[in-house]
């Protein structure tokens, strides 16, 4: 039986064809899903498995919800009830309710409103895009140094924090 040129080409074409069909059947993909729900006040982070039910994430207390508040220090960043905790030493530097802040314009009224109603103790600044920054100091040896944080950063932090709890 002779087979023509075009024949072979076209029955090898659709070998090929149906070998990449089966691999993409049988192909599974193995990747986790964080799954946040970002609150102002707390934050619940699910996992989602490839073959598992979703589970909640549960923070360093054993609790299902962490605060969203975080201190930020020069050893360490302090999430949750150990930021409460650092709030009086490290008023400063203590971020709470950041996602509030996201996208808002920065303007002496808005300051003076944050400081007076809802008795923010952070130091603002504008950036250079208009926005709200936060801004810390501290003192190390008579050397003044100033730190600008912009609200996208506050906000990544705890999403990079609830990241850290997920992969425990």
């Amino acid at each position: 039986v002779l087979v023509s040129r075009n024949q072979h080409r076209l029955s090898m074409q659709k070998i090929g064809a149906t070998l990449v069909a089966l691999c993409a059947l049988f192909a599974t993909v193995q990747a986790n899903v964080i799954g946040f729900d970002l609150g102002s006040s707390f934050f619940k982070i699910t996992l989602v498995s490839a073959g598992s039910p979703f589970q909640i994430v549960e923070n360093t207390t054993s609790k299902r919800k962490t605060h969203s508040q975080f201190t930020i220090t020069k050893e360490q960043r302090l999430f949750g009830k150990d930021s409460f905790i650092g709030t009086g030493r490290y008023y400063k530097t203590t971020f709470a309710d950041v996602l509030s802040f996201l996208g808002m314009d920065y303007s002496a009224e808005a300051v003076e409103s944050l400081v007076l109603d809802r008795f923010v103790l952070n130091d603002f600044a504008e950036d250079e895009r208009g926005m709200l920054a936060w801004q810390t100091f501290s003192i190390a040896k008579g050397d003044e140094e100033t730190t600008t944080y912009y609200t996208e950063e506050l906000v990544a932090t705890i999403l990079a924090y609830g990241k850290q709890l997920s992969e425990t």
